[in-house]
């Protein structure tokens, strides 16, 4: 908001307009809303664009659900998600709540709030709230995206446990047991088993044979024996039979994966079914028959993977090789008992690279990517491997971190401890080096510790400063074992500070000494994006002599023994979107633009992919497999900082340059440049021969039925291409209409790019090379962008839905409009706003669908035209304003009451008519003055000659003094004829004062020839006399006449104007017409004026009878500083609980209204 002191403050228009939507009945239907600048705009979707103007509060993806237009709140928009009270989270039944991440970055007072939305569908919400009066800057929004979209750490599979190394499971040892046959869980040579085309051979994996022949025990067949499970006869259990069953309780599972089938080898009889069971419980899409035949048993019996979920707290997991199988192979074999059918002929079953599956919910440091650190290696004696890692300023890493077999610590007893993972830091020192040099100042001398620390400590990115940095959003915990380095244990010279900074703040900071041993760290990283590890090597001890250097870093080797992160089993912050990159897709999915042919650079094969009027850019690059991209993640006012950002999926685009212009028109590509590439364009602006701009040097990908939700990018010139000709606007259309814009330049910053495509059929990237207009000799020269993981994206929350919604209610955008899914708010049926028409002085533009206000009213533009007031014989006129736009005439600002104009019966004011005095005449005497018969009117202060105003006096209504004789001398006070009051002689201190306050309409005679200086003043005459001067100061004349009681017109003038307190609204009549107190008339003509320019230097408590504490304190120091009281003495004393007579009030009106009339004081 703007302050309350300057021009057009909307703080209380905005406080009155919160207050009329709260009052409004239809936004209880809104949920939570932000009311400012006369709109209203859902607290979902609100964004601040500004931090100056008023305007600041919009709703870029959504737009405004309200308007507040005089004083009357209209809706145009409803949510469709469930809001307030209706919100799906409740915690009734919850036994715990969802983890809530809160970080601040260091430096940006910005706070990002990461916390899981739902317990049913698992997505998450992250806001970044900035508390002081800015936006969130794009080098904030970077350190999120840093480790969101581009993350630097993929997780790692699952961690397997083989079977085959796993102690035997429990099988049958005897005959009467159901069991299996055999299983061979370590074969010497591997498992040999079937792909479909010949072996295949599996290093980890088992072999069972089911269930036999001869551990049928007597009195059964197979056959019969089989049916005793299934019909449970003596209370067997089918999945016992021919079955084999591991422990899994307690162990962590959470799936099992093998790749079954018959052994390879001996097929052709086999007819087998192989259940798995967890728990008892059959997993029926895990079930495989396998069945071989003669003719074609390499085919029917090729392995198949499994892969069976294994749900938290398990505690058996069971196989079961049924021989039966489908009971299509069941022949005779001449081995069998009694030529009785042969079950488990050729049914040996391999289970190649069986396996348990646990979560890998560690990783040591070593497999991490780390977002920025320096190896520097060789120097200082030190070898350059792992153990002797050190980190530096600045962006590589050694490749080897974390894989050192030994690392040497010191335990908390003091003792020697071997670490096997972990690394080891040496703080920076002024053998800092730049691309292998130490780092120099402009004299050619080397930068001493102070200053290359320095240059950190004063800037926002001291977390860099000696630091390594690890993108952690993966992880819920670091822990690691921090101590001294073994070979400094007990360094005297060993001083410093490791730190730990979570998203920029100071998480944990540890003291560094040579006695420092075994010191556990353990950090929550729940809902934290980045880790970063600084040790500070400044050296505390201040003795710097020739022999003593300040060589802050001696000593300062600090060993992280055994660093790793954890990630949490239970807590999934980010749902897992499906990306589709640009750069995969097959060129028949867009308009490809190649290269123009031109003479002079040997590319003469090559033409422009579409023709005109659709014109394509100069070229579009896509990563191959080899190459990588690189851009700038943030730039300052000299260029790119070493903050480099690469990309392995990309795109990079050139406008359409001078060639291809000069290719359609016949021209030379110097003839192109410059007028001819500008009218080019130009057919395309104005639309010659049905021409679209969005067709303008650009490219369209067919997106129609893919289902993507949004397109996200990183923006910016391409890495090494910084020429200081670049200049070009990006234009991103979605079904033709635009949706993103933004300028590029030479030291543009990276910028990410996030676009609804929701039912979206085309969408287009433009490359306009004319930028913002000021280079058009050469329009696309140096105009070289990456698309950084350019990709659609089908976001996590909506892929397995199925979208709900009302086709008759709709949902505005900025746009366009859609109908929204009442589950998830997916955008359905996007179409784009049809307009009503053009907006008039009081009509907006509006969509005829959804309502949309698409272009506000024009507004009128109004001539004030100022009140003219009564006189007592002729009318006034009140206000009104003229539009000279749309020539109406009305009486309010608010243009709601429209007039006939001018001459409008309702803005006559009636003459007011004589307020008269009657004076009879009196006779002039050798002491007193005389005066003829006249009538006075106070009202417009004129002499008249009759009762009814019809004659004007315009000479002196006094007749002077007869001449006396010389030896009569005067005794009353000399008097003035040009002046009524005659009890204010010339010769009095007041005199100047009275007259000043008379003539200038602010005081008036209790008669018309008697001023009566010294009655006292009433609090009723003070209000009265406020209220005269603040309406002369205002409008330049006093137009207030009497109420009844004769007062209250000037009580209701100074209260509606705050001139005076609400308070005196419960003033009795007996109050208003009692003597007011010297402090409270100051109190009281405080309010009258607000200019009160300090002339006088008063100390506070300097009034000797005055605190500034006191009631009306402030009020009479402030009359004093201005020098509109001087005290009645030298000391400045004020008497505040004392009467005040009219002299003095004249005195002080005049000083208050003439600031001329002030006087300078110095109190002693």
């Amino acid at each position: 908001m703007l302050p309350s002191t300057g021009l057009g403050a909307d703080g209380p228009r905005n406080l009155y307009n919160a207050v009329l939507v709260a009052s409004t009945k239809a936004t209880a239907e809104q949920g939570v809303v932000v009311a400012m600048n006369n709109i209203v705009v859902g607290a979902r979707d609100v964004l601040k664009s500004n931090t100056v103007q008023p305007d600041t509060f919009i709703a870029g993806n959504f737009g405004k659900v309200g308007t507040i237009f005089n004083n009357k709140v209209t809706y145009e928009s409803k949510p469709l998600r469930k809001h307030t009270y209706q919100t799906p989270f409740k915690v009734d039944n919850l036994t715990k709540l969802p983890k809530v991440g809160v970080k601040k970055l260091t430096g940006l007072d910005v706070t990002v709030d990461i916390q899981q939305a739902t317990m049913e569908n698992k997505t998450a919400t992250i806001t970044v709230t900035r508390k002081d009066n800015g936006v969130v800057t794009v080098y904030t929004v970077k350190f999120i995206a840093d480790s969101s979209q581009n993350p630097t750490f993929e997780p790692a599979p699952p961690r397997s446990v083989y079977l085959s190394d796993l102690p035997a499971p429990s099988i049958a040892a005897t005959a009467t047991s159901s069991g299996v046959y055999s299983i061979t869980l370590k074969p010497t040579n591997g498992v040999y088993g079937k792909d479909g085309k010949g072996q295949v051979t599996f290093q980890k994996g088992f072999t069972v044979e089911p269930l036999i022949m001869k551990q049928v025990p007597t009195g059964y067949t197979e056959e019969t024996y089989r049916n005793s499970f299934i019909n449970q006869e003596n209370s067997k259990k089918y999945i016992n039979y021919s079955s084999v069953t591991w422990d899994i309780e307690g162990k962590g599972y959470t799936s099992f994966d093998a790749t079954v089938g018959t052994r390879y080898g001996g097929s052709t009889f086999s007819d087998v079914t192989i259940n798995f069971y967890v728990d008892g419980v059959k997993v029926d899409a895990a079930t495989r028959n396998y069945v071989g035949t003669a003719a074609n048993a390499e085919q029917d019996v090729a392995s198949k993977d499994v892969h069976i979920e294994i749900p938290e707290g398990a505690k058996t997991f069971t196989i079961q090789l049924d021989p039966y199988g489908q009971g299509k192979l069941q022949t005779t074999s001449a081995n069998s008992d009694k030529g009785k059918p042969d079950f488990a002929r050729q049914d040996i079953t391999i289970f190649g690279n069986a396996r348990f599956n646990i979560p890998d919910t560690e990783a040591l440091i070593g497999e991490l990517t780390p977002l920025w650190a320096t190896s520097y290696p060789n120097h200082r004696g030190h070898d350059g491997k792992n153990e002797r890692f050190m980190v530096n300023k600045g962006w590589g890493f050694p490749e080897d971190i974390g894989k050192e077999k030994k690392l040497l610590g010191v335990a908390a007893d003091g003792s020697e401890v071997a670490f096997t993972n972990g690394f080891t830091m040496h703080g920076i020192t002024s053998y800092g080096m730049k691309n292998g040099e130490p780092e120099l100042k402009a004299d050619g001398s080397r930068k001493s510790d102070a200053e290359i620390k320095a240059e950190y400590v004063n800037a926002d990115n001291f977390e860099r400063y000696s630091s390594i940095s690890f993108n952690v959003k993966d992880f819920s915990n670091f822990s690691t074992t921090l101590s001294i380095a073994w070979g400094q244990k007990n360094h005297k010279k060993a001083n410093a500070t490791v730190r730990f900074y979570t998203d920029g703040v100071v998480a944990r900071k540890v003291p560094i000494n040579g006695k420092t041993w075994g010191v556990d760290v353990n950090l929550d990283l729940t809902g934290v994006r980045r880790l970063t590890i600084q040790l500070d090597p400044e050296n505390l001890d201040k003795t710097i002599t020739e022999s003593n250097p300040a060589d802050w870093a001696n000593g300062d080797i600090v060993t992280f023994g055994n660093a790793k992160f954890t990630k949490s089993a239970t807590i999934e912050i980010d749902p897992q979107d499906q990306n589709t990159y640009l750069s995969d897709l097959a060129d028949s999915e867009h308009t490809t633009a190649k290269k123009v042919s031109d003479q002079s650079d040997g590319q003469d094969g090559l033409t422009i992919a579409v023709t005109d009027p659709a014109s394509g850019v100069h070229f579009m690059y896509k990563n191959s497999d080899k190459n990588t991209i690189w851009g700038y993640s943030h730039v300052n006012d000299n260029g790119p900082t070493n903050d480099q950002i690469s990309f392995n999926k990309w795109l990079t685009m050139e406008p359409l340059v001078a060639a291809q212009v000069g290719k359609i028109y016949g021209k030379t590509p110097a003839e192109a440049k410059g007028a001819l590439e500008m009218e080019y364009r130009q057919t395309f602006v104005n639309g010659d021969d049905g021409k679209a701009f969005a067709d303008y040097s650009s490219v369209t990908w067919n997106i129609d039925g893919k289902g993507y939700d949004v397109f996200r990018c990183t923006l910016g010139p391409r890495g090494g291409n910084t020429w200081s000709a670049t200049d070009v606007n990006v234009n991103i259309y979605v079904d033709g209409v635009l949706r993103f814009t933004k300028n590029i330049r030479r030291w543009t910053g990276a910028t990410d790019v996030e676009v609804d495509l929701t039912g979206a059929k085309t969408f287009t990237i433009q490359l306009d090379p004319l930028g913002d207009g000021t280079k058009t000799d050469d329009l696309a020269s140096g105009d070289i962008l990456i698309f950084g993981d350019a990709r659609f994206v089908k976001l996590a929350n909506r892929l397995t839905h199925t979208h709900t919604y009302d086709q008759n209610v709709w949902v505005a955008g900025e746009y366009g409009h859609w109908n929204a899914c009442t589950g998830c708010s997916e955008h359905l049926n996007y179409e784009q706003h049809t307009p009503n028409g053009e907006p008039t002085d009081t009509d907006p533009k509006t969509c005829t669908k959804c309502g949309k206000i698409m272009q506000e009213p024009l507004g009128h533009v109004l001539e004030h035209i100022g009140t003219k007031p009564a006189t007592c014989t002729e009318n006034g006129r009140k206000e009104y304003f003229y539009c000279t736009r749309c020539g109406l005439y009305y009486a309010d600002e608010e243009c709601t009451m429209q007039i006939t104009g001018p001459d409008d019966p309702s803005l006559v004011i009636q003459a007011n008519g004589h307020s008269m005095t009657h004076v009879g005449a009196v006779e002039p005497t050798y002491d007193h003055v005389g005066n003829i018969e006249y009538w006075y009117c106070s009202a417009c202060r004129k002499y008249f000659a009759d009762a009814l105003g019809a004659q004007e006096l315009t000479s002196s209504v006094i007749l002077p003094k007869k001449e006396a004789p010389s030896s009569i001398v005067p005794i009353l006070p000399l008097l003035d004829e040009r002046f009524p009051f005659v009890d204010v002689p010339v010769n009095s201190w007041y005199y100047a004062s009275v007259r000043g306050a008379w003539e200038n309409g602010l005081i008036d005679g209790v008669t018309a020839y008697a001023f009566k200086p010294d009655n006292q003043l009433t609090v009723a005459q003070a209000i009265k006399l406020a209220a005269a001067l603040h309406q002369m100061q205002t409008s330049g004349s006093v137009t207030l006449t009497n109420g009844h009681p004769w007062y209250n017109t000037y009580l209701a003038y100074a209260i509606r104007n705050k001139v005076v307190g609400e308070e005196y609204k419960s003033y009795t009549a007996a109050q208003m017409n009692a003597p007011v107190t010297r402090g409270e008339f100051v109190h009281i003509l405080r309010g009258a004026t607000n200019y009160y320019t300090v002339r006088n230097e008063v100390a506070d408590n300097a009034i000797p009878d005055v605190k500034v504490t006191d009631a009306y304190g402030a009020d009479i120091y402030t009359f004093y500083r201005a020098g509109i009281l001087t005290g009645s003495d030298a000391k400045g004393t004020f008497h505040a609980d004392s009467t005040i007579r009219r002299s003095e009030v004249s005195a002080i009106l005049n000083r208050m209204y003439d600031v001329s009339a002030r006087q300078s004081i110095a109190l002693k």
